[in-house]
Formats: C-alpha cells, structure tokens, sequence
C-alpha cells in the first residue's frame, strides 16, 4: 500500500514537473520577438498595458509605473513590425507598423516628461479606433 502511494506521487510529481517545463518554454527568452498574437494580448488583452495606462489618464498618475509600462509599449511596438502578418502587402504593414510606434513612443515620451496632457492625448491617439483599425482592415 505504502509503495503504490510513493509510485503515485512519484508520477505525479513527473507530471508536474513536464507541465511546468513546458509552460516555462512556451514564456519568451530576452532577444525572442513575441507574435503579433502575445503583442495583441499584452497591449489589449484583460489587464493589459491599454487597461492601466489609459487609467492613468484619470487622476494623478504613478509616473514610475506608467514609464516602465510605456516602455514595455515601445518594445512591443518594435516588436510588431518584426513580425509578418497573417495577410496584406509588406509595405503597408511597414507603415503601419511605423505609425504604431511612433504613437507609442509618443506615449512614452509624455510619461518621461511627466506631461499629464500629453500623455494623455498621447495615449488616447494610440489607443483609437483608427490607430488599430487600419492595421487590422489590411492584415487581420
């Protein structure tokens, strides 16, 4: 009885073990570029960078947490245009990719500058209808 217990946690624990390698793999190692996929979850997604930066536009902002969380916008941004997307030309996504982060730098300059209205336009203007909708119209 003892011994089909420890057999049973011994597999247990091998199965845990597994499952948490590959969870670890699936996770981005610095210099891997993430897919337009993990760029979309973590700009738009529940509790994404959208969610506390465009918070941050009401009231007094935590000016530290919002540099670092539009630093992680611009990174993003890059990351984007490394990318391929799922259909339209190249050049189109090269603009559009361009024009993505230069609004998210935006964003992140007004954060550095501690600027409350340019963040604020800043984030609303990368945030808008048309900032994403252009993109996903000519290659979602």
């Amino acid at each position: 009885m003892r011994m089909q217990w420890s057999v049973r946690l011994v597999a247990v624990m091998a199965v845990g073990a597994m499952m948490f390698g590959l969870s670890a793999r699936t996770e981005l190692s610095a210099g891997d570029t993430p897919d337009i996929k993990t760029i979309m979850k973590k700009v738009n997604g529940k509790d994404g960078l959208k969610t506390s930066l465009t918070a941050a536009t009401k009231g007094k902002p935590d000016w530290d947490a919002v540099a670092e969380q539009s630093k992680e916008l611009v990174s993003l941004a890059e990351a984007m245009g490394k990318n391929t997307p799922p259909k339209g030309d190249a050049k189109s996504w090269e603009k559009l990719t361009k024009a993505y982060l230069k609004n998210a730098t935006a964003v992140a300059a007004a954060a550095e500058k501690k600027d409350v209205k340019g963040f604020a336009s800043a984030t609303t203007k990368f945030f808008s209808g048309a900032t994403c909708g252009g993109c996903h119209k000519s290659h979602k």
